[in-house]
C-alpha cells in the first residue's frame, strides 16, 4: 500500500501504518515482509524530506535483503538510498548507488529495477552536466517503462525530459513534456506528480511572460504540496513565486520568499540542484541590484525568520508575513 499512499499524497498516514507494521514484524521472523515495509516506509519518509529516517529504513531493508538473498529487494534498496543521497546533494554517492542497483537488476533481468536505475542515473548525469548521457539514460528508461506499462514511471520520465529541455533553454519542449506528465498524473491520481509538474510549468510560463497562468500553476502546486506535507516541494514553490515576483516587479517580496525558501532548504538538508542554483543566483543578483544591498539583506533576513506557513500565506497573498516567536 505504500505506493498508494505515495501516489495519493497520504504520506503521514502511510508512515503511521508502516510504523505499526514494522513494530509487529520482528527481526528474526518474517524478514522478507519486514524488508518490504521498511523500503516503503523509507520512501514515504524521504518524500517528506525526512532523510534521517528514510536512510535508516532503507539501510535496514538492504541489510535484510542481502541476508535472505532477495536480489530485487537489494536493487530497490540501493536505488532508494541513491535517491536520498541525491536529494541531500551527495551526487557522487548517489551515482555509485544507482550504478550498483543497475548492475544488480541487469544480473537478475529485473526490468522495473533497470528502468528505475536508468531514470535516476539520467537525473544524476544531468546534475553533472553530462546532458548527452542523461538523454540516453532517460530514453532507455522511458522505453522500458512504456513496454511494461508503468504509467507512474512514464510520468516521471516525461518530467525529467522536461527538465532536460529547460536546461537547454527549450521552453516550448519543456512545457509540452510537463503538460503531458501532469495530464498522465491526473489520470492515475498522482498528486505529488501533479504538483511537481505544475510547479515547473509555473517557472516555464513565467519565463514566457504569462504571469497570470504562472501564478495559477504555482498556487495549485503549492496548495497540493501543503496538503500532502511535502516541505521540499513547498520550498520549490516558494522559489517559483519569488521568480514570479521578480518578473512582476515585486523585488522586495521576491527577496523575502527566497530567504524563506533558503531557510527551509537548510532546515531540511535539501539543497538546490546545481543547474537550478545557477539560475536562482542570477535572479537573486538581479533583485539585489534592484533593491540595493541594505534593503535586500533586510528582506532576505525577514524571509528567513518566517514560519513555513507564513511564507506560504505571503506567496498566496493571504496575509502579511509573520516571524517566529522568540
Amino acid at each position: 500500500l505504500w505506493r498508494f499512499w505515495e501516489t495519493r499524497g497520504l504520506l503521514s498516514e502511510g508512515r503511521e501504518w508502516c510504523a505499526r507494521a514494522i513494530a509487529k514484524v520482528g527481526t528474526e521472523e518474517g524478514l522478507a515482509l519486514r524488508a518490504k515495509v521498511l523500503g516503503g516506509a523509507g520512501n514515504l519518509a524521504r518524500n517528506q524530506s525526512d532523510y534521517f529516517a528514510g536512510r535508516a529504513y532503507q539501510e535496514e531493508s538492504l541489510s535484510i535483503c542481502r541476508k535472505i538473498g532477495d536480489l530485487p529487494g537489494v536493487s530497490a534498496s540501493l536505488n532508494n538510498l541513491g535517491i536520498v543521497a541525491m536529494e541531500e546533494g551527495d551526487y557522487a554517492a548517489a551515482w555509485t548507488l544507482y550504478e550498483a542497483s543497475l548492475a544488480n537488476s541487469k544480473a537478475t533481468g529485473n526490468q522495473p529495477g533497470i528502468a528505475a536505475a536508468l531514470n535516476n542515473l539520467g537525473i544524476a548525469a544531468m546534475f553533472r552536466g553530462e546532458l548527452v548521457a542523461a538523454q540516453t539514460y532517460h530514453n532507455e528508461s522511458m522505453q522500458i517503462n512504456s513496454e511494461i506499462g508503468d504509467r507512474l514511471a512514464v510520468s516521471r520520465s516525461l518530467n525529467n525530459m522536461a527538465n532536460m529541455a529547460m536546461i537547454q533553454g527549450d521552453y516550448a519542449s519543456a512545457r509540452a513534456y510537463h503538460e503531458a506528465s501532469a495530464d498522465l498524473c491526473r489520470k492515475i491520481g498522482n498528486r505529488g506528480g501533479i504538483a511537481s509538474s505544475l510547479c515547473h510549468l509555473g517557472r516555464i510560463v513565467t519565463h514566457q511572460g504569462d504571469y497570470a497562468l504562472a501564478r495559477a500553476y504555482l498556487e495549485e502546486s503549492l496548495t497540493i504540496r501543503r496538503q500532502i506535507a511535502d516541505p521540499g516541494g513547498t520550498a520549490e514553490c516558494l522559489e517559483g513565486f519569488a521568480s514570479l515576483g521578480l518578473e512582476g516587479k515585486r523585488a522586495e517580496q521576491a527577496a523575502v520568499l527566497w530567504g524563506a525558501a533558503d531557510a527551509l532548504r537548510v532546515k531540511l538538508g535539501f539543497p538546490l540542484p546545481p543547474h537550478e542554483g545557477e539560475q536562482r543566483d542570477r535572479e537573486v543578483a538581479e533583485v539585489r541590484q534592484a533593491l540595493g544591498e541594505e534593503a535586500f539583506l533586510a528582506s532576505w533576513t525577514r524571509g528567513q525568520a518566517l514560519t513555513a506557513e507564513a511564507a506560504v500565506a505571503l506567496a498566496l497573498g493571504d496575509e502579511a508575513p509573520r516571524t517566529q516567536p522568540a
